[in-house]
């Protein structure tokens, strides 16, 4: 049996309480690598709580022996009722590569969270890396938001391999937005 390593708020089966937040802060790098992860979850009734990373450089990499990838997310889950919450990034760089994946999505019977991505240079690689907001069901997609680092003025976005950022639905509801802002450039 393998079990994921990493930071995990649950709201697990049968519980009504909200999920509890998640607030990680790094002088200079964060790595999550070889399917380790960050998650807010709902199996539930109850809310996640929210996600907050602040780092100067953040890498999301790689993947377990059993193909499951490295990630951050806050995720509803099939059965689950509760709202997944907002998911925000603060840092100089983010590294997705190897399948790493930053995503809010619903699969049950909840809205899935905003992605608030205050990063000024992401940098994205390999076909199965993605930022999404996503719904399989009759509930909300989240957005992503995507802005410079504070004190910044532009967004350097690099794509490689098929690497993407989106917003889905294969529901009947209307998937996220993505919405880009930058003072100067993008």
């Amino acid at each position: 049996d393998i079990r994921s390593s990493g930071l995990f708020a649950i709201v697990r089966e049968g519980a009504v309480g909200e999920g509890g937040a998640i607030r990680v802060t790094v002088n200079d790098r964060l790595s999550i690598l070889d399917g380790g992860t960050i998650s807010a979850s709902t199996f539930s009734e109850g809310d996640t709580g929210t996600l907050t990373i602040n780092a100067n450089q953040i890498e999301v990499s790689g993947r377990r022996s059993d193909g499951d990838r490295s990630a951050i997310a806050a995720q509803v889950n099939p059965g689950a009722t509760g709202d997944a919450q907002t998911v925000t990034i603060n840092a100089q760089q983010l590294l997705l590569q190897d399948g790493g994946r930053l995503s809010s999505e619903t699969t049950g019977q909840g809205k899935a969270g905003d992605l608030f991505i205050n990063v000024s240079d992401i940098q994205l690689a390999g076909s199965d890396t993605q930022i999404v907001a996503q719904t399989t069901t009759d509930f909300q997609a989240g957005t992503i938001d995507i802005q410079p680092t504070a004190g910044q003025t532009d967004v350097a976005i690099a794509f490689q391999d098929g690497a993407t950022i989106s917003a889905e639905t294969s529901g009947n509801k209307i998937g996220g937005d993505i919405s880009l802002t930058a003072p100067e450039s993008i």
